[in-house]
């Protein structure tokens, strides 16, 4: 079952802030991205999200379109 919250490694990389290069995960793939703010966003119910914009053109999804990534789909890239 997914996750509604940032576990404590997720929630070191939003606290690095805007502009920090990350991967988010749209079901099976990584996409690279760059968060937008490192503010973690709550939906009614609480799902958290933290918004993440698009560094990739893929399928539907556009470079620069806003993501917002959920618990368990965002990382830093290999290498960071």
């Amino acid at each position: 079952m997914a996750r509604k919250r940032f576990n404590a490694a997720e929630k070191e990389i939003l606290a690095k802030g805007a502009g920090t290069s990350v991967e988010w995960q749209n079901v099976t793939q990584w996409h690279p991205g760059t968060l937008v703010s490192g503010e973690i966003k709550t939906e009614p119910g609480g799902w958290q999200y933290a918004d993440v914009r698009n560094d990739d053109s893929k399928g539907h999804m556009f470079k620069g379109d806003v993501i917002g990534a959920s618990p368990g789909h965002i990382r830093l890239p290999d290498g960071e």
